[in-house]
């Protein structure tokens, strides 16, 4: 049976975003897309079957705001999919989830240097370090099963009740933003690993993924901060 989670994150994720755009912080709003690479971990299976990654994607929206002068607060909206591949000599299965993601991430500062401050010196433009951690509420929404077997190939979608279940994960990270202006490019590593195990009747199994992002994003200003430039 599935388990179903609580939408507890998403409302935390909510009610932090309300809470930001509230207390008049800088609001930053963007998009993101991302390659991943996912792999069930736990036991192997069972000798010659070897356990291979598989590769994926993610694409959303996402919004954080400063909690303080390095720390920071970031939700994000994605659609992803994600999988696993056990591989034999002659044969092959693989089975991709795809999934709503609903990450809450605490972002810390590491490191800021400025770009081009000496062409332009009226410029807010950096290079941004950032580390972060958190959790991602993932809502299981379709599974796709494919087999080869001695060079023939055959997939169905699986039923509701087998294409897994909704995780809840631990995700480790780092950023690398660029911004001049009002605008942001970033680059996102990351790795998660879900807390609940797979659907499996022999294995205790987990999701895991390493994803690398680019996004794009931009400032919204608060009133407060325009009346200062004024």
């Amino acid at each position: 049976m599935r388990r179903r989670l609580p939408l507890l994150l998403p409302l935390v994720i909510l009610l932090a975003t309300g809470a930001g755009f509230t207390a008049g912080a800088e609001v930053l709003v963007g998009a993101k897309k991302a390659v991943n690479l996912s792999v069930h971990v736990g036991p192997p299976p069972p000798f010659p079957k070897k356990r291979r990654p598989v590769a994926g994607w993610d694409a959303g929206v996402w919004v954080g705001f400063p909690l303080g002068s390095r720390l920071g607060v970031q939700g994000e909206w994605l659609y992803a999919s994600r999988g696993d591949r056990v591989k034999e000599e002659d044969s092959s299965v693989k089975i991709i989830y795809t999934y709503f993601d609903l990450p809450l991430l605490l972002k810390w500062e590491v490191g800021r240097w400025s770009v081009i401050r000496l062409l332009a010196p009226q410029a807010e433009d950096f290079l941004t370090a950032r580390l972060y951690g958190g959790l991602r509420y993932s809502k299981s929404l379709s599974g796709l099963y494919s087999e080869e077997i001695d060079g023939l190939y055959n997939s169905w979608i699986l039923p509701e009740e087998d294409y897994g279940q909704d995780d809840l994960s631990l995700v480790l990270g780092a950023e690398w933003q660029v911004s001049f202006l009002h605008h942001l490019v970033l680059v996102d590593l990351r790795y998660a690993v879900g807390f609940f195990g797979v659907d499996h009747p022999e294995m205790d199994l987990h999701h895991s993924a390493l994803s690398l992002f680019l996004g794009y994003g931009f400032r919204l200003k608060s009133e407060e901060r325009r009346r200062r430039r004024r």
